[in-house]
């Protein structure tokens, strides 16, 4: 398109330029110098090309040069500008767990941490048995959980090591002396639709924390387990019952197993016949 635009022009310019040098405008231009001048116009036209491609092509990587990198670069070779932020490690419970004041029985508990329920970690214990959590109402408590029955969700390796408070020394933590177990019925006759008494009964010669496991059998199998506390301020016995309302014949039978702070089972069974 510039090569069909020069012709008219380059012709004009020829026949002008003759006619200003011999004053003579019936001068007509030989088909070889129109030849010549076109071919002059072609290279002249190649150099103006060049040129503007290569000040374009400067253009070009000055502005690539001062543009920024786009968002989505990966960036993940980039050296560090600083400590990244931790993310949040939280814990839940397989089992009802106890948080205390301390890594151990004899301090103060503060609250029980329910299956279901998540808590904030921020800290732990040297040998990893137990962590330090924020109560999930009240962030400003925290306390020591038990990691028995814990879950932790996160990266808790770069949590800080706690230092336990001073063990206290103004409580003399008992033990499980007894742990008995009865019903008010231990033969049943007539239908085989029911209702019994279980007593579970728990003794402690001073102030304790007392951790158990209940299960539940029928015909010699298990139906169920639960785990549970009893605090003990001083010595003497608690007790809770259960009230089974079934509707099969056959042996129920019952086992409660002390964990904490000793170890102690008791275990019973009752029988229900259809006349």
């Amino acid at each position: 398109m510039v090569r069909k635009n020069l012709i008219p022009l380059l012709a004009a310019v020829l026949i002008l330029g003759l006619s200003a040098c011999g004053g003579q405008a019936s001068v007509t231009p030989s088909e070889g110098a129109i030849q010549t001048a076109i071919a002059q116009t072609d290279t002249a036209q190649k150099v103006l090309e060049n040129a503007v491609n290569a000040t374009l092509t400067a253009m070009g990587k000055a502005s690539a040069q001062e543009t920024p990198p786009p968002a989505t670069e990966d960036l993940t070779s980039a050296p560090s500008t600083g400590t990244p932020a931790q993310g949040i490690v939280t814990v839940g419970v397989s089992a009802n767990t106890w948080c205390s004041k301390g890594p151990d029985l004899v301090y103060d508990k503060v609250f029980i941490l329910y299956v279901g329920q998540t808590a904030e970690v921020i800290g732990r214990e040297e040998h990893g048995q137990y962590w330090v959590i924020k109560k999930p109402d009240h962030p400003a408590v925290t306390c020591w959980l038990w990691g028995k029955y814990a879950t932790i969700i996160g990266d808790a390796s770069k949590l800080p090591v706690v230092t336990p408070p001073p063990t206290p020394t103004n409580l003399a933590w008992g033990t499980v002396t007894a742990v008995t177990i009865t019903f008010a019925k231990s033969v049943i006759h007539g239908s085989c639709t029911f209702t019994n008494t279980v007593t579970v009964t728990i003794a402690t010669n001073s102030p304790a924390m007392v951790h158990y496991i209940l299960k539940k059998y029928f015909n010699g199998g298990e139906q169920s387990t639960s785990e549970n506390d009893m605090n003990f301020a001083a010595a003497g016995s608690q007790s809770f019952q259960l009230f089974p309302s079934l509707h099969s014949c056959g042996t129920y039978g019952y086992k409660v197993i002390v964990t904490s702070p000793n170890s102690m089972t008791a275990e019973g069974s009752f029988q229900v016949f259809s006349n």
